[in-house]
């Protein structure tokens, strides 16, 4: 149990998935847990959870200070109020608050700082990023913007807490943000091929070579623990330019067991050790498209029974309040097919817990940058959107509340 001086939130973790109820029903409540404040008197107002997950958000009636609370106050299951998947109930011994200096309840950056400020602060005042270029407009009007001109490292680089930000059974991103240009038109440096060089990669099928393989604006990034990008692909693989003005919603993460993928997945006939990077993306059926505004909300749960990850997104049209939107509401735009992305040493398999290693933390743009006078670009593999970022926002516990579509 975590809680953080200042902040009126206790993060919660359990050995396994857990119910309010037995026969596996109903997320926990303020009720499940008792609460020993020794000196402010403090109550649980209420509890964010899924049923069957296994971290809580507690709200308490206020916030933990420096006197005689983290280290002191205590919290414990009720008897026989909290079970697990198959009945047991959770013991009762009381846990210590255990402090740190990170928003346990989650976090948000609406990027509210004027333009070519050095820095932003999340929501909480605990997590402070670095802009790469403050020279460079990236800030302003309350956004974030991307620039695929820019030779500068752009991004934010969160530095100052490489400790937060990670969790090992559950996490949510969501960001509402723009589809800038994607169809950036350099020099085709294969014209023998009749493909537009922004699609060709190299050659009519090749994924690497001389050409760009992706275009990609990157939401976030923990290092060493997930990616949150939204990636136009430059090949097709049939000659066909199919992705001129649409993108993917791409999430990645790393896994602490490397050895998962050993067959045993149903319908996957992969055998070895796979990858460590996991990953999984939108399904085609739902284009992430040029000129549109979108909040994708990304839910990692390793407590579900198939798929890890789900992510949904509600279109918000050309003007951010539905003019032109695709479809209404969060739909899960997730592909379920874990054999899409080359068997399981991709797939976002259940039960792999993510790494949580100390590692930085980036919002927005990548690391590789256009390159004046190079064909290339630089590197063929990422050059950025002109997308715009209007929040992002991390939760430590898995959301799927206001979700139209269910979690697959």
């Amino acid at each position: 149990m975590e809680g953080t001086v200042g902040i009126d939130k206790l993060l919660v973790f359990f050995t396994e998935g857990v119910y309010t109820n037995t026969g596996q029903t109903g997320a926990l409540e303020a009720a499940d847990f008792s609460l020993t404040d020794s000196d402010n008197a403090r109550t649980i107002l209420s509890v964010e959870h899924e049923a069957g997950t296994s971290a809580a958000i507690l709200t308490l009636s206020s916030a933990l200070d420096g006197s005689n609370d983290i280290g002191v106050d205590a919290l414990a299951a009720v008897s026989n109020e909290i079970f697990s998947l198959t009945d047991d109930p959770a013991g009762t011994a009381s846990l210590i608050i255990t402090g740190n200096n990170c928003p346990v309840g989650g976090s948000r950056f609406d990027f509210g700082e004027p333009a070519e400020s050095a820095s932003v602060t999340d929501d909480t005042g605990l997590l402070i990023g670095t802009v790469g270029n403050p020279t460079f407009s990236m800030l302003g009007n309350d956004l974030y913007t991307g620039d695929s001109t820019e030779a500068e490292m752009t991004y934010i680089d969160v530095d100052n807490t490489n400790v937060c930000l990670k969790t090992p059974r559950a996490l949510t991103l969501e960001s509402k943000f723009y589809m800038g240009d994607i169809d950036l038109d350099y020099v085709d440096i294969m014209p023998e091929n009749d493909i537009d060089d922004d699609y060709d990669a190299g050659g009519p099928t090749s994924r690497d070579g001389d050409g760009r393989n992706r275009t990609g604006m990157r939401m976030v990034e923990r290092k060493r623990s997930f990616q949150f990008t939204i990636y136009r692909g430059n090949w097709s693989g049939d000659e066909i330019e199919s992705r001129m003005d649409m993108g993917k919603v791409i999430f990645k993460y790393l896994v602490t067991d490397r050895g998962y993928c050993n067959g045993s997945y149903p319908g996957d006939p992969t055998v070895g050790d796979g990858d460590w990077w996991k990953q999984v993306s939108s399904d085609d059926a739902f284009p992430i498209i040029t000129g549109h505004w979108y909040i994708v909300r990304i839910v990692f749960n390793t407590d579900k029974p198939r798929l890890t990850v789900d992510i949904f997104a509600d279109d918000l049209g050309t003007d951010g309040s539905g003019t032109g939107e695709l479809w209404v509401g969060y739909k899960n735009i997730t592909n379920p097919d874990p054999e899409e992305s080359a068997g399981c040493k991709w797939a976002a398999i259940p039960g792999l817990i993510m790494e949580t290693e100390d590692q930085y933390l980036y919002i927005g743009d990548n690391s590789f940058h256009a390159r004046p006078g190079q064909d290339d670009q630089g590197d063929h593999r990422n050059n950025m959107l002109k997308g715009k970022i209007d929040w992002f926002s991390w939760k430590p516990v898995a959301d799927y509340t206001g979700v139209d579509d269910p979690p697959y």
